[in-house]
């Protein structure tokens, strides 16, 4: 089951034209809420099973499902036959499930009111009796299924030789043990036997109904964890025009929780009339970005019919626990590892798979190899290559970012204290994985560790494969994850090489291997059958030539990259697409490049023209967005949530090494994080553990079979999907989700899901949304120089166990005074002093305040966003750089 998740059977560009055919006609009154009905069985063939026993025998098609009659029709297609025969005896039975689209749940809470269950029969010979219920499922829970209480369709009329129709109100099914059963995760409709008799009859058009409307959801949507004083603060106020007392210009006040005061008065502006695909909904936004007072506030609207937001805070670290608990999901998700309960707290368990120290390889053809270790990929056990350099790639460029946010000590981890930053710690126990399935022969690069299963990780005790067979097949090294690994360890061994040479060394003799594999076979080496599968690996190859150049300075890497540059423009070309993904990383491949030394003019040039049309593009996208992100109304498909993160970071990265101002690629990921934390058509956090109404039911078999109530927080659900759920009770692809345990389509987690959330929430925790690092020659300079110097004192530390201790020298002393010295005379030039600047942003907040229907950010805003940006800057290189020296100072 878990092999089909990651399979998108739907091509985005045929659904993207179907919605454009099919988009709905709105009118003010947002009449497309009607609840839809959703089809249980109509003219397609869901999953399901049937069986029987003890004199009885139930006619299945080879998939033990009733089959489909093409002779016995409803309205031209063909009707489910249950057909039941043998002798009767006292203990015959027979029972027929009708499951959702792969077997997936569905939920029935909104229909329960007052809908119905529709169900159109023909009888063989007429009078045919079965009974009808609902089963549930809940993973960990004892038992897994539950059942409502059993109907019998003879309360509801005489089945005939003719179609007809029964509805059965849904009212009539009330749960048994109802405290634990679960209507917003329904499993199956179940037909069985009434009798022990034989019987023959025909069901089509099965399917649930309801006069009712969808469900409204909380009409102010707030970033739930809450807001920056110095930054930019907006909550959307939405719900169906119908149903929305509330029109432009309608007053708005944000109150202190302590005393009720109110601190800020405001009005609201229209921004959408009517959202007509993602919502269904009237949008209005309330800015309150001039309030810069600290503490825990709620927001009202002039309307008794709108209840206040839910409470939010303001204050300046407001980010700071996201960081930590996002980035400890990574412990979390190790493999190989006991975790212990004063680390992992609820979460503690025994090592996890331990059979992966001898795991078998597929094809049989060598024996097991040692590939404990790294990191579960999602919400089952696979453990895959490319997934992994992904996460491990957006962790490194979060790191480079935004060092700060991450010192020792700071995840509790078992590795915490040991003078490394912890982030690298952790990354550090995904890439010894990778390195564990690379083949020391050729270099190449097994794709992943399987199966998986439904207990916790110690409890899982199949054999576990390195799968390496591709149809008979055997020791297939994939290139495009082979490429993905080479890069993401060359990039490591940069970052490590000035906090521990020796392993950086063993990362670069890892990746320099890896790629001799790929310069040994130069044409795609096919895939694996399963999740994640690549069948393009030209992005990959330039990924890990760019990163081994920035790493190297090697003219052959270099090469390279100006061979296969021209065509690798991926996305940056396109008006559809976002940022990158694990089968897509071509965004992400051009990063090394633009970041290393002595980069080709041209190169350069060619990607800052293509880079340019694309940010602009997309920076009209969230311009013109009702929900103030980057997707498209046919976006939300798996990890939706994601795809709202990558393209702002990719904006922000590639800004950055061109010299840009990046304040307005700031502001795109400070939405996006406030989107993802409660301001969308939901209201909901799709973060666990942030926010008052967040999402806790995460689809993850290691939290589902742990006997602990609740999630870990820190954890991204994937959000919603329109593609893979057609049980879910919403017209509107924005809402198509469920807080439920059993839908990976909706709610599973992954690790580059939540790689990427770390890199937004560590940008957002800065003291200001303008200060960034400045990554330049001269940075680089000074990082060559700190490198030198760690591995100096690293030799003299093994010359000598007890070195004296040793002050700061007057050289080091003039270096800091020296840049001391630059930055003042850089400040001058830029002519912008602190009150200045808080003069000029607080007249622009004035001015936007005075017309709400002008355009969130002028091009004046953001060029002073701008200034104070290359402010920041100066100063974030002047501090960096004054931790290179004394950090310097302290190792040796």
């Amino acid at each position: 089951m878990f092999n089909l998740k990651r399979i998108i059977l739907i091509s985005l560009t045929l659904c993207a034209t179907l919605l454009t055919q099919t988009d709905p006609v709105l009118g003010q009154s947002g009449g497309n809420n009607q609840l839809p009905a959703l089809p249980i069985f109509t003219t397609d063939k869901y999953p399901g099973w049937a069986g029987s026993g003890l004199g009885l025998t139930i006619e299945t098609d080879e998939f033990s499902f009733l089959p489909l009659d093409e002779a016995v029709r409803y309205q031209n297609e063909p009707a489910l036959r249950v057909n039941v025969a043998g002798e009767f005896n006292s203990g015959g039975w027979w029972n027929a499930l009708l499951a959702g689209k792969d077997w997936e749940t569905y939920s029935l809470a909104p229909y329960i009111q007052n809908g119905s269950l529709e169900i159109t029969v023909k009888g063989g010979t007429g009078g045919e009796d079965f009974n009808i219920e609902f089963r549930d499922a809940s993973p960990g829970r004892d038992p897994l299924n539950l059942s409502t209480v059993t109907v019998n369709i003879k309360e509801f009329g005489t089945v005939t030789t003719d179609w007809q129709t029964f509805s059965i109100p849904l009212s009539r099914f009330p749960a048994i043990g109802s405290e634990s059963f679960n209507f917003n995760q329904i499993s199956t409709l179940s037909f069985s036997s009434a009798n022990t008799n034989p019987i023959s009859f025909w069901l089509a058009n099965v399917r649930i109904t309801s006069p009712d409307p969808e469900p409204s959801y909380p009409a102010i949507k707030v970033n739930q964890v809450g807001y920056r004083p110095d930054g930019i603060k907006q909550a959307l106020v939405s719900g169906f025009p119908d149903s929305l007392p509330l029109t432009n210009g309608d007053s708005f006040t944000v109150k202190s929780v302590a005393d009720g005061t109110v601190v800020y008065s405001g009005n609201l502006r229209l921004v959408a009339e009517l959202d007509r695909t993602a919502s269904g909904e009237r949008v209005f936004e309330a800015d309150f970005s001039d309030l810069n007072q600290t503490g825990e506030f709620v927001l009202t609207v002039d309307s008794d019919a709108v209840p206040d937001s839910v409470p939010f805070e303001i204050n300046g670290n407001v980010y700071g626990p996201l960081v930590t608990d996002t980035m400890r999901y990574f412990y979390l998700q190790r493999s190989g590892i006991e975790l212990t309960p004063d680390l992992a707290g609820d979460f503690a368990r025994p090592v996890g798979h331990p059979q992966d120290s001898q795991a078998e390889f597929r094809s049989g053809l060598f024996p097991p190899r040692d590939v404990s270790g790294g990191w579960y990929d999602a919400g089952d056990y696979g453990k895959y290559v490319n997934a992994g350099a992904t996460a491990v790639s957006d962790l490194l460029w979060t790191y480079e970012m935004f060092p700060w946010q991450f010192p020792d000590n700071h995840l509790t981890i078992p590795e915490s204290g040991n003078g490394v930053p912890d982030i690298l710690d952790e990354i550090k126990w995904e890439l010894d994985w990778i390195m564990k399935m690379q083949d020391p022969e050729t270099g190449g690069f097994y794709h992943m560790v399987q199966p998986t299963e439904n207990a916790t990780p110690h409890q899982s005790n199949d054999t576990r494969y390195i799968e390496d067979d591709f149809w008979g097949t055997g020791d297939v090294k994939p290139s495009a994850g082979s490429g993905s690994a080479t890069a993401a360890l060359a990039h490591a061994a940069y970052v490590f090489a000035p906090i521990d040479p020796d392993y950086a060394a063993e990362l670069q003799a890892a990746a320099e291997l890896g790629y001799t594999y790929l310069e040994n076979n130069l044409e795609l080496v096919q895939p694996v059958e399963g999740p994640y599968d690549d069948w393009d690996d030209l992005e990959n190859r330039f990924w890990a030539a760019n990163a081994l150049y920035r790493l190297t300075g090697d003219e052959k890497y270099h090469a390279a990259t100006k061979a296969q540059y021209q065509n690798v423009i991926t996305k940056f070309d396109s008006k559809s697409d976002n940022g990158y993904g694990v089968q897509d990383m071509g965004m992400v491949a051009w990063l090394p490049y633009l970041y290393a030394e002595n980069q080709d003019p041209t190169v350069r040039q060619f990607f800052e023209t293509e880079f340019s049309a694309w940010s602009n593009h997309m920076v009209k996208r969230w311009e013109n967005s009702t929900w103030n992100h980057t997707l498209l109304d046919e976006d939300y498909y798996w990890g939706s949530n994601y795809v709202a993160l990558t393209t702002p970071l990719i904006l922000y990265t590639g800004h950055l090494a061109l010299g840009n101002d990046v304040s307005t690629a700031q502001l795109i990921s400070q939405q996006a994080l406030d989107y993802l934390l409660g301001s969308n058509p939901l209201a909901i956090s799709y973060v666990s553990g942030f926010g008052e109404n967040a999402t806790s039911n995460l689809h993850s078999a290691l939290w589902s079979y742990d006997s602990v109530a609740q999630v870990p927080p820190g954890v991204m659900a994937g959000g919603p999907n329109e593609y893979n759920n057609p049980l879910l009770f919403t017209n509107f692809p924005g809402k198509s989700y469920v807080d439920t345990s059993t839908n990976w389509t909706m709610n599973e987690h992954t690790i580059y899901w939540n790689s990427a959330l770390v890199f937004h929430a560590a940008m957002q925790a800065e003291e200001s949304t303008s200060r960034i690092i400045e990554i330049s020659a001269t940075a680089e300079a000074e990082r060559a120089e700190m490198a030198e110097a760690t591995a100096t004192a690293a030799e003299q530390e093994n010359a000598n166990a007890n070195p004296e201790p040793t002050q700061t020298t007057e050289a080091e002393v003039e270096e800091v005074a020296q840049l001391e010295s630059q930055t003042e005379e850089t400040s001058n030039s830029l002519n912008l002093d602190d009150s200045a600047e808080s003069e000029m942003m607080a007249e622009t907040a004035e001015d936007q305040a005075e017309n709400n229907s002008e355009p969130r950010w002028d091009n004046e805003s953001l060029s002073l966003l701008g200034i104070g940006a290359a402010v920041g800057a100066v100063v974030a290189v002047l501090l960096v750089s004054i931790g290179f020296i004394f950090g310097r100072r302290r190792s040796e």
